[in-house]
């Protein structure tokens, strides 16, 4: 997770360093999740930036 910078200006320094910060995303045959995390690192604030608690149901299919 990128705690999707959490503040600025961190927010904008995450944006420049990766290309996918949050939210979920296809790379050829995988998905991939990225999420902004659940709490902080350093000062408990966030600024510009949401947390959040992902719950990913899988489901197998038949073949």
């Amino acid at each position: 997770h990128t705690h999707n910078g959490q503040i600025f200006p961190f927010n904008w320094l995450v944006r420049q360093q990766f290309r996918i910060i949050h939210g979920i995303h296809r790379r050829g045959n995988c998905h991939l999740y990225v999420s902004p995390g659940t709490g902080t690192w350093g000062p408990a604030m966030r600024l510009g930036s949401r947390n959040e608690i992902t719950c990913i149901d899988l489901i197998a299919t038949r073949s």
